[in-house]
């Protein structure tokens, strides 16, 4: 019973999860991060953090941060746990503490996604194990606030927040047809954007939200296809005979990295966003290698590989050069998240019987156990929670004055608190603002009304900072 419930679980994953959350196209190996094992359902503390010492660290030479290191209490990871009878998600801080379960209903929750102001949480939903009623729902960090937000016979998943946390792209199979669909958070204005009688999968968002990557058969061959959020200018990006796949945008946006066995083998490449110019072979390896996952600062890709063996995280420069092996064990990994910081990688290996979470520090060192329980731990998903008004971040108090702090970009001035389409004025660095009223947190953004002359009527709402970037700060004459 405990194999053939886990073998139904596999399967869901490879129809409804991306190339880069764990699962993998129905002609790639089986998914190495899903359990192949489900314990019992005990719901069981889990441990504080206990540090490996079978792991010898590993020098990454690869690996020079280039971030500002943000304390690891910052972090909240939510990640999904197994059971006989479905999975729950919980979230935790990345130390390990602070666990808390997040659904408590029957059924299978799985593949969290942190809104981008880490505020709600995405994640898929079915009932039953068998491929019927898997819908895409919506809650609140703490689990409170459940929303349905598809309703249909069809199986939608591999839902992507848009970079602003304003609309939601997924997947949806009906009648054996997969199709890219949008939507507003709130579930109105759902649209199809491919509507094609080819296959057409696992969408991805451009940094900048203005395009979608997906997965797509619809030329008789596995590719990647690019178009725009709307569903116009599509083209087809790999436009090559072999089989391509996993697409990953650079944090820049002007290259993806894929996987593809145009050369024999299951390799990395890379080429510009836009298709000009050639794909280049990055890995070029004997092992497959796989699941590209680009640093957030876009020097560096992490990447599975079983070159070893066994499947193992390997860290390279974005060149493809100084491939470096990650963690010295023979654990088998699996899917695997950077921390928004990019100093750290929380990933998923296989402990005695089952699946747990562990993190690393970017450059080989610092390996650490996060969960131990009975159940099978997947799919880990790291986030800065939303900055907390009256937790003392702010700088800033009404009737005071500000200055925009130096740097290559104005801050925005809008009608109200919030992103969206209100801009009124840009403020350029070195401008004095009057704090008038605030503050009001949307969005992950610290927003304050403050007074210039060179906007329009007088007044605006401005961004002090997203809880750990500042945009204003205190003016000293």
């Amino acid at each position: 019973m405990r194999y053939s419930i886990a073998a139904c679980v596999i399967l869901m994953a490879i129809l409804l999860s991306a190339c880069d959350r764990g699962g993998m196209p129905a002609q790639t190996p089986t998914p190495p991060s899903l359990p192949t094992t489900t314990a019992t359902a005990t719901f069981t503390s889990i441990n504080t953090p206990t540090p490996l010492f079978t792991h010898t660290p590993t020098v990454t030479a690869a690996f020079t941060p280039t971030s500002t290191l943000i304390p690891l209490s910052s972090f909240r990871i939510v990640y999904c746990s197994y059971r006989v009878d479905g999975a729950d998600l919980y979230a935790m801080d990345a130390d390990g503490s602070g666990v808390t379960r997040l659904t408590k209903n029957s059924g299978f929750n799985q593949y969290p996604y942190w809104s981008p102001d880490g505020r709600k949480i995405l994640f898929v939903f079915n009932q039953e194990i068998q491929f019927s009623n898997v819908d895409l729902y919506v809650m609140n960090a703490d689990g409170s606030g459940l929303t349905r937000l598809t309703n249909s016979l069809a199986i939608e998943g591999q839902p992507q927040w848009s970079p602003d946390g304003s609309r939601i792209v997924y997947q949806s199979v009906l009648n054996g047809n997969e199709e890219i669909y949008l939507m507003n958070t709130d579930s109105s204005g759902k649209i199809n954007l491919t509507n094609d009688p080819g296959s057409d999968s696992l969408p991805h968002w451009s940094p900048d939200g203005r395009k979608i990557s997906f997965w797509s058969h619809r030329d008789g061959n596995f590719e990647i296809y690019v178009m725009n959020v709307g569903g116009s200018g599509l083209f087809n990006l790999t436009n090559d005979p072999g089989y391509d796949h996993s697409d990953a945008w650079s944090p820049d946006g002007s290259k993806i990295a894929f996987v593809s066995d145009r050369q024999g083998n299951s390799e990395i490449f890379v080429m510009n966003a836009d298709g000009s110019g050639s794909a280049a072979n990055l890995t070029n390896n004997p092992g497959p290698d796989r699941f590209p996952h680009w640093s957030p600062d876009g020097t560096h890709i992490a990447f599975l590989s079983d070159r070893d063996g066994h499947t193992e995280i390997y860290v390279m420069l974005a060149n493809g050069t100084q491939q470096t092996r990650l963690i010295n064990n023979d654990q088998p990994k699996g899917y695997f998240d950077w921390s928004p910081d990019g100093r750290r990688i929380a990933y998923v290996a296989r402990s005695e019987d089952h699946y747990d979470l562990y993190m690393i520090n970017a450059d080989g060192s610092g390996l650490t156990r996060l969960t131990d329980s009975p159940e099978d731990e997947d799919f880990p998903d790291w986030m800065i929670p939303a900055p907390d008004c009256s937790a003392g971040w702010t700088r800033l108090s009404v009737g005071s004055r500000a200055v925009v702090t130096p740097g290559d970009f104005p801050n925005r001035v809008r009608s109200e608190p919030e992103v969206g389409d209100n801009i009124i004025q840009l403020l350029y660095p070195d401008t004095i603002v009057k704090i008038l009223a605030g503050p009001v947190c949307v969005g992950g953004l610290v927003f304050w009304k403050v007074e210039n002359d060179s906007i329009p009527g007088g007044s605006g709402w401005t961004a002090e900072g997203d809880g750990t970037e500042y945009y204003l700060e205190p003016y000293t004459p």
